[in-house]
C-alpha cells in the first residue's frame, strides 16, 4: 500500500495539470467559433480616382496601374470567419516591396474585435517614387510593379494558407490621358501634352500646330486628340508634335529634369513657359510606349510615338510609325499602339510624345489619338544588392557573362568597323575617339561581350588645355548648354572661356552628356573591334610614334600600361613622371590583371584584331628638350590604321623595344616614324 500512495499522489497531480491546461483551451475554441475560426486578407483596393489607371489584359482582366509621382490609398480589408461570439482583434502588416525584394514601405495596424463572420478595413497613403512596369510589346499584358503584401496575424489563428494576399501595381513612367483643350491653362508643375509645330530639318517652334481637342468617343477622359479640323483633311507640309511636359513658373524655371522650350512658350503659349519632360534613358533598365489610335493617313505622311533630342533634326529622332501596327480606320474603332525603343535610346536624354508629319502631296483625315502610356523600369541605385567580396569565393572570380570590361574610348567608321583606344588621363583618348570621320561609342567606359562592344557611362569628360575648334572641333563644339565646365577662367567680358588659363591648375576639364556630340553611335554601341589603339604619352621620346604589335607584345603591353603622368592630370604632378597602370585603368580594375590580360588575348584571336601602339608623347628629344608630336599627325596615322593604308607599307624592327614600326605614312613626315632620326643628338637617344 505504501507503494501505491506515491503513485496515486502522482496521477491526482497530473491531472490537476491537465485541467488546468484543458480548460482554458476549451473556453477559447468556444470563443473561436470551432474549427472553421480563421482570420483572413480578403482584399486590397488601390484607390484615388485622378491616379489610378484600368489595363486590359489580353485574357480580359483588369490591372491597376499608376504613373511615378502619384499618391494612392491602399485599403486593405481582413475578415473573421466562423461563428465566433467572443470578439478578438489582429495585427494587419502592409508592406510594399520592390520586385527585387527591397521593402520600400511598411505600415501596420490593429483591427478593431470582430466576430465570426465580421470584416475591419483601413488604408494608408502611399507615394509612388520609382518607376516599374513592363509592356509586351507583341501580346500588350502588362507586367512587373510593386507588390503590395498584406499579412493578418492573431494568436487563435492556426490556419495560416491565407493570412498572406499580394497584389502588384505597375508603375508607368508617364502617363496622359491627352484631353487637350479640356484639360484648360496648366498649373504650374502640371503635366500635359503641348502641341507644337516645329520645322522639319529641326530647330525651334513657331506655332501652336494643327492638334485640337476632339470631343467625340474617347478612350480616356471626355475627349482626345486629332490633327485636322472638323470636317476637312489634315494640312500638308506639317511637322506637328505633341509633346509631354509641363508649365513652368512664372520666371521661366522648370522642374529638375525638364528643358524650358523658349520658342514654344513665346510662339505658341503667349509666353506662358513650357517645359519639356525629359526621359533621361541612361537611368532606366527598358522602356515602352504605348496609345491608342484609329484613322486614316495619306500615302507619304504619318503619325508616329517619338523620342527626340539636341534640334529634333533628321538624325536626332527615334519614331515608330502607327501604320507598322496597322490601325483601325473606322471612327470610333480605338487600337493599340505599342512600342519597344529601349535598345534603341543608348544612354541618351529625350523629350517624348506624339509626332505628325505630312509632305506636300495628297492628305487625308488623319489620326485620332488616346491614352498615351510611358511604361519603363527604372534603376534605383539605392536597391542595389551587395556582394561579399571578403573573401575570393564569395565574390567574382572570372568578369559575369565572358565581358571584358575597358577603361577606353571607341568609335565606329562609315563601314561598321570599330575602333578601341585604351589610353590614361592625357594620352588623348577623348580626343583621338572625337573623329569627324566616325562615329563616337563612348568615351571612357566600355564592354566587350562576344560580338560586341558598348558603352555604360553616357557621357564624356575631356582635358580643355589650349583647345580650339580648329584643333578639336568636335569636343569645342560640345560646350554648350548642359556642358560642365571646371577649373577654366575668362576672358575679359567674364562670359567667353579663356581655355589657355591655366591659373587655377593645368587640369582644365569640361564633362558633357555625350549627345552633345553630333556624330554619335545611336544606341551606343558597335561591332567587335578591328582595330585596338594603346596610347602612351612616352616622356622619354624614345618610343616610335605608331608601332603593330603583335599578340605577345600586346599582352605585354596591356598589363604594364605604360605612359607618363603629365601635368593637368593629377593634383602635384608639373611635369611628365614615369607611370604604369595594369591595363590603361588599374583603379577600375576589382581583378588580377591577368584577368583582363587573358580575356584580351582570347577576343583577340577570335576577332583577328590589328592592335597598334600609339605614342602621344615627345619626339625629337626627351621632355624640355623635345616637342610633344602634333595632334595632326597622331590623327594621320591612326586614319592610316584604319583605312588599311599600313597594311602594305615596309616595316623596321626597332632594335632595343622590338617594335615593328611603318617607315611611311601618308600625311605624316617619314623621318617623324623612327624616333631616333628626330633626335639632333643621335648619342643621347642611344
Amino acid at each position: 500500500m505504501r507503494k501505491a500512495i506515491p503513485f496515486l499522489f502522482v496521477m491526482m497531480m497530473l491531472m490537476q495539470i491537465m485541467a488546468l491546461v484543458i480548460t482554458p483551451v476549451s473556453a477559447n475554441t468556444e470563443g473561436r467559433g470551432g474549427s472553421s475560426d480563421d482570420y483572413f486578407v480578403s482584399g486590397i483596393t488601390v484607390s484615388n480616382a485622378s491616379a489610378v489607371n484600368d489595363w486590359i489584359q489580353p485574357d480580359g482582366s483588369i490591372l491597376k496601374y499608376i504613373e511615378v509621382g502619384d499618391v494612392v490609398d491602399i485599403e486593405v480589408e481582413v475578415k473573421r470567419g466562423g461563428s465566433a461570439l467572443q470578439g478578438t482583434s489582429a495585427i494587419v502588416t502592409v508592406e510594399v516591396v520592390h520586385p527585387i525584394g527591397f521593402i520600400v514601405n511598411t505600415t501596420s495596424w490593429s483591427t478593431t474585435p470582430m466576430l465570426g463572420g465580421q470584416s475591419f478595413s483601413d488604408s494608408f497613403s502611399w507615394y509612388a517614387m520609382v518607376a516599374h512596369s513592363f509592356l509586351n510589346v507583341t501580346s500588350n499584358e502588362l507586367q512587373g510593379g510593386f507588390i503590395i503584401r498584406a499579412t493578418v496575424t492573431s494568436e487563435l489563428d492556426d490556419r495560416n494558407e491565407n493570412d498572406i494576399l499580394e497584389q502588384s501595381l505597375p508603375v508607368a513612367a508617364a502617363q496622359d490621358n491627352i484631353e487637350g483643350e479640356s484639360e484648360g491653362v496648366p498649373t504650374v508643375g502640371q503635366s500635359i501634352m503641348f502641341p507644337g509645330r516645329y520645322p522639319a530639318n529641326g530647330g525651334g517652334a513657331t506655332s501652336r500646330g494643327i492638334w485640337q481637342s476632339d470631343n467625340g468617343d474617347s478612350v480616356k477622359g471626355s475627349t482626345h486628340m486629332k490633327h485636322a479640323n472638323d470636317g476637312a483633311d489634315y494640312p500638308s507640309g506639317a511637322h506637328d508634335r505633341l509633346i509631354y511636359g509641363h508649365r513652368g513658373t512664372s520666371n521661366w524655371q522648370c522642374n529638375p529634369g525638364a528643358y524650358l522650350d523658349g520658342d514654344l512658350s513665346n510662339n505658341a503659349y503667349g509666353s506662358m513657359a513650357v517645359c519639356k519632360n525629359q526621359f533621361v534613358s541612361a537611368a532606366y533598365v527598358s522602356a515602352q510606349v504605348h496609345v491608342q489610335t484609329w484613322g486614316v493617313m495619306g500615302a507619304g505622311d504619318y503619325v508616329a510615338l517619338e523620342f527626340w533630342r539636341n534640334n529634333g533634326g533628321p538624325g536626332n529622332e527615334l519614331t515608330h510609325n502607327f501604320s507598322e501596327d496597322l490601325p483601325a480606320t473606322g471612327a470610333g474603332q480605338w487600337s493599340n499602339i505599342s512600342w519597344d525603343p529601349s535598345e534603341l535610346l543608348g544612354g541618351h536624354s529625350y523629350s517624348y510624345g506624339l509626332l505628325f508629319h505630312s509632305d506636300t502631296s495628297g492628305a487625308a483625315s488623319g489620326m485620332h489619338v488616346d491614352d498615351y502610356v510611358l511604361f519603363a523600369v527604372e534603376k534605383v541605385p539605392e536597391f542595389t544588392l551587395d556582394i561579399d567580396c571578403g573573401a575570393a569565393e564569395d565574390g567574382y572570380t572570372t568578369p559575369p557573362n565572358g565581358v571584358l570590361s575597358m577603361h577606353c574610348s571607341a568609335n565606329v567608321g562609315h563601314n561598321g568597323d570599330t575602333a578601341v583606344f585604351f589610353g590614361l588621363s592625357g594620352t588623348g583618348k577623348t580626343t583621338l575617339s572625337s573623329d569627324p570621320n566616325r562615329k563616337l561609342i563612348g568615351d571612357d567606359e566600355h564592354g566587350w561581350s562576344a560580338d560586341k562592344v558598348f558603352n555604360f557611362e553616357g557621357g564624356c569628360y575631356a582635358k580643355t588645355i589650349d583647345l580650339s575648334a580648329k584643333k578639336e572641333p568636335q569636343i569645342y563644339n560640345a560646350i554648350k548648354f548642359g556642358a560642365i565646365l571646371e577649373n577654366i577662367g575668362f576672358e575679359e567680358d567674364g562670359c567667353t572661356p579663356n581655355y589657355s588659363d591655366i591659373t587655377k591648375t593645368q587640369n582644365t576639364r569640361v564633362s558633357y552628356p555625350i549627345h552633345h556630340i553630333d556624330n554619335i553611335m545611336l544606341p551606343s554601341s558597335g561591332d567587335a573591334p578591328k582595330n585596338i589603339f594603346f596610347l602612351t604619352a612616352d616622356a622619354f621620346g624614345v618610343l616610335p610614334p605608331i608601332s603593330k604589335l603583335s599578340r605577345n607584345q600586346a599582352m605585354y603591353q596591356f598589363i604594364s600600361g605604360y605612359t607618363a603622368k603629365v601635368a593637368g592630370t593629377e593634383a602635384g604632378v608639373t611635369e611628365p613622371q614615369t607611370a604604369f597602370s595594369a591595363c590603361f585603368g588599374a583603379p577600375f580594375l576589382p581583378l588580377h590583371p591577368a584577368r583582363y590580360a587573358e580575356m584580351l588575348g582570347n577576343k583577340m584571336d577570335e576577332g583577328n584584331v590589328n592592335i597598334w601602339l600609339i605614342n602621344t608623347g615627345w619626339s625629337g628629344g626627351e621632355y624640355g628638350t623635345g616637342s610633344r608630336i602634333k595632334l595632326k599627325y597622331t590623327r594621320a596615322m591612326i586614319t592610316a590604321a584604319l583605312t588599311g593604308k599600313l597594311d602594305d607599307v615596309e616595316y623596321n624592327c626597332h632594335e632595343v623595344f622590338g617594335l615593328n614600326f611603318p617607315t611611311s605614312c601618308p600625311d605624316v613626315p617619314n623621318e617623324l616614324l623612327n624616333a631616333r632620326n628626330t633626335w639632333a643628338d643621335k648619342d643621347a637617344y642611344d
